[in-house]
């Protein structure tokens, strides 16, 4: 499990502390085992054309028609479909290699609506799978970001998100971007 204040690892110095979430989604999933990924609460496209550009083949689902028309012209490349992202279709019970939920997603849900949200997530993924979960850092900031080494689980909102991901998932990864106002966060799904 590692942690990352600013952005990349410890390694890659290059990346600067204010990385988009883009940058950071394609750091986190560019070495992942391609195959079919679902991208939540899809908006504009931008995470499932992402994932369609490195080659798995993307899905983005989204309740709203209209983001769904959008997404459709934004990036041809990938599929897109209106439904719930608290309760997907029954077909697609592990059948992805990766689930995102970006641009802050999460934060649209209460605890309640987290959770159901991210069960749901759970049981798109096949077993090794990954999701990637952005999320607004509440906290005002990450305790540690000054040092290096910090374990994500002192980091206090991407703790109380990993609870909320449940027992179903190893976190592998946090990473924060956007000068610390928002976070992503790896997990594998066991």
């Amino acid at each position: 499990m590692e942690f990352v204040c600013g952005f990349g690892s410890a390694s890659s110095s290059s990346r600067l502390p204010d990385a988009s979430q883009e940058e950071a989604f394609f750091d986190l999933v560019a070495l992942l085992p391609r195959g079919r990924s679902l991208d939540l609460e899809t908006g504009q496209g931008v995470f499932a054309g992402l994932a369609s550009s490195l080659g798995f083949s993307a899905v983005g689902v989204d309740l709203r028609e209209e983001a769904v028309f959008e997404a459709r012209r934004n990036y041809p490349d990938a599929v897109f479909a209106a439904a719930n992202s608290r309760k997907l279709p029954l077909r697609w019970k592990r059948e992805f290699a990766l689930v995102s939920l970006m641009s802050g997603g999460l934060s649209r849900f209460d605890d309640a609506g987290k959770r159901k949200v991210l069960r749901s997530a759970a049981s798109a993924l096949k077993s090794g799978g990954f999701l990637v979960v952005s999320d607004w850092n509440r906290c005002g900031g990450v305790p540690g970001c000054k040092k290096t080494g910090r374990d994500w689980k002192e980091c206090r909102c991407a703790g109380e998100l990993a609870g909320i991901v449940g027992d179903d998932f190893e976190v592998k990864k946090v990473v924060t971007y956007y000068g610390s106002k928002m976070f992503v966060l790896l997990a594998e799904k066991l």
